[in-house]
């Protein structure tokens, strides 16, 4: 779409009539590729009063592959926002930006708890499209394992799916938790974990291998333990 097709579209957002609002934000939400000297204007409709708009504003920026620093820091400055659903548009803009600034990732992780659960739902989404998150802030999202929403657990599992590296650590910390939600997805795609000298886990994202350090009696009883609790039967060699 032209950039003065864009700005016309874009007027009409403030339109008085909701209808001509929703149609405007329905156009935007198609949109992949954003002339750069709209990034700033979509960027401010994150606030705006109309629920369908700021969904459009997020929904665009999210589709953009990289959005300018300048807009990166904008968008996360909406996450301490005292409007809840303002905070989760903004985690949902940044759900698709694959390489965020270190400061940007702790202003995002902050958001793992809100007491709003989708903005903490589009917290754990943002993150989990990183693939080399810090240590500290890895531990933060695969705390989203124990959580009682089987949406949030997913979410956090896709996140360490996505990971370059597992620190075996975090693995052996959450391993039961993450047993049982990977136990769940291999009903429904490709997926196998197994032990040989080493962790080795095969997921859609990727083979990874996960070096024991001395951890492995620990790693396998926690297997037993949780393949117990869910009534798998213990294979007799």
């Amino acid at each position: 779409m032209p950039a003065d097709i864009f700005a016309a579209v874009l007027a009409r957002l403030e339109d008085q009539d909701p209808n001509v609002r929703k149609v405007a934000a329905r156009a935007f939400n198609r949109q992949s590729a954003l002339p750069p000297e709209i990034f700033a204007t979509v960027a401010a409709r994150l606030e705006h009063q109309d629920y369908d708009v700021r969904r459009a504003a997020a929904r665009t920026l999210s589709c953009q592959s990289a959005l300018p620093v300048e807009i990166i820091v904008a968008v996360a400055a909406r996450l301490e926002h005292q409007d809840e659903s303002v905070r989760r548009a903004a985690a949902d803009a940044l759900s698709h930006q694959t390489a965020l600034p270190l400061e940007i990732l702790a202003a995002v992780a902050a958001r793992l708890e809100d007491q709003n659960r989708d903005a903490g739902e589009a917290a754990t989404e943002a993150l989990s499209g990183q693939s080399a998150l810090p240590v500290e802030i890895l531990a933060a999202v695969a705390a989203r394992l124990e959580d009682q929403n089987q949406d949030v657990r997913s979410l956090g599992a896709r996140a360490l799916d996505r990971q370059s590296a597992l620190p075996v650590k975090i693995l052996n910390r959450y391993v039961k938790s993450l047993y049982r939600v990977w136990l769940d997805r291999s009903f429904e795609e490709h997926l196998s974990w197994y032990i040989v000298d080493e962790i080795y886990i095969d997921i859609l994202e990727g083979f990874k291998r996960v070096p024991f350090n001395g951890q492995q009696d620990q790693f396998r009883e926690a297997i037993r333990e949780t393949q117990k609790d869910l009534g798998i039967p213990r294979r007799v060699a």
